[in-house]
């Protein structure tokens, strides 16, 4: 994951990047709330650009099968997807509680 701040980057734009194949790299982040949020990484930029929504606020996934359904229904080939897990995050109210199979 690149962690210089590239700006911001809106879904109609981020589509548009796809279906270009100007897109390098999508990063799924978890934020210290346990929610997920959208990264890419341009060809012609560097740094990362986050996922907002119209609003300028950042979209946020509270499950990452629901984000997975997001990025498949996208026209395009995707490109390299890097998921970062973040150890400090409060678990969501949404996600259920699985024990180990051990």
């Amino acid at each position: 994951m690149n962690s210089v701040d590239a700006g911001n980057v809106t879904e109609n734009l981020m589509a548009e990047y796809l279906k270009s194949k100007a897109i390098k790299e999508i990063s799924v982040i978890e934020n210290e709330n346990g929610k997920y949020l959208i990264g890419i990484t341009v060809t012609w930029k560097k740094g990362e650009m986050r996922l907002v929504t119209a609003r300028k606020k950042p979209k946020e996934w509270v499950s990452l099968d629901r984000l997975a359904r997001h990025l498949k229904k996208l026209d395009g080939d995707l490109p390299s997807i890097v998921l970062t897990l973040n150890k400090n995050a409060k678990p969501s109210t949404t996600t259920e509680n699985i024990e180990d199979e051990n």
